[in-house]
């Protein structure tokens, strides 16, 4: 079994590249926990609940402490876990994810018990946003998590790429417009706006009035106008629903957009390979 594990910043990220995947072929991998392929992913997932020292923790320590999927997903013989990690920043998390199933996936316990078998595969895909730092940066981030988890590392020399080292399939991908900075936001609304000029032009004046509304001239009002938007357009349809929901659910991003949607298809290009 091709297990790939992916770690995007944010919920929004993960559902994102869910339907890209799904409409492209992909389906939900539904089975149950023990099911899960190759083995030791059923073993490892057991065990964040039957480690975590859950007695112990509060209840968002219990969230942190926990590291689940957001999204499965499956084609053939390969299975995409998406792991919502809570931001670049947060290499603590992405460290220990990686670590812990790499640590399992190569030790020489889990080949005797047969929880790994010598056709399973093991990638990590790690997933930015550019924002104003740039897709180089963002590589050198990269760069530096795993080479402090692999000495060998050789490095990726450009994005959307992969690297094998010391058993181990490395891969990187980085969410920006032409200019080399951005973020997902950049490309779901336009998508979103495609077809709904109408929508969009409301929901664009409306978040672009924000500092002069009441309450934001004494409160800081968002820093995300693009995110704000997409929110605003979504709950004209989904109302109440979070922003995943509303690229999960709403009729803003069809099959037709994702499916002729060059940036899409190089994310599922990248990811299926």
């Amino acid at each position: 079994m091709n297990l790939k594990i992916v770690m995007v910043e944010g919920p929004h990220d993960g559902a994102f590249i869910s339907k890209v995947m799904k409409v492209n072929g992909y389906s939900t991998f539904s089975k149950p926990i023990n099911e899960y392929e190759p083995k030791m992913m059923a073993e490892y997932l057991k065990g964040q609940y039957k480690n975590a020292p859950v007695g112990e923790l509060n209840l968002q320590s219990v969230r942190q402490q926990i590291l689940f999927p957001s999204y499965a997903l499956t084609s053939g013989d390969e299975i995409i876990l998406i792991f919502h990690m809570g931001g670049d920043s947060r290499v603590d998390r992405r460290t220990r994810l990686v670590k812990d199933l790499r640590d399992f996936f190569l030790s020489p316990a889990s080949r005797s018990t047969g929880v790994v078998t010598n056709q399973d595969t093991l990638t990590f895909i790690y997933e930015f946003d550019a924002d104003q730092s740039g897709v180089d940066e963002r590589l050198k981030q990269a760069n530096d998590e795993i080479g402090n988890l692999d000495a060998g590392f050789s490095g990726f020399q450009a994005n959307a790429s992969y690297v094998v080292s010391n058993g181990i399939r490395w891969g990187v991908y980085v969410f920006a417009k032409e200019d080399g900075k951005g973020k997902l936001e950049d490309i779901i609304l336009p998508m979103m706006e495609e077809g709904n000029e109408d929508i969009a032009d409301c929901a664009k004046d409306y978040v672009d009035r924000r500092a002069s509304f009441t309450l934001f001239q004494k409160e800081k009002p968002t820093k995300h106008p693009e995110k704000a938007r997409i929110g605003v357009m979504g709950q004209l349809q989904k109302a109440g629903s979070a922003i995943p929901a509303i690229i999960e659910q709403s009729a803003y991003l069809t099959d037709e957009k994702i499916r002729k949607s060059p940036i899409c298809m190089d994310i599922f290009n990248f990811l299926a390979k």
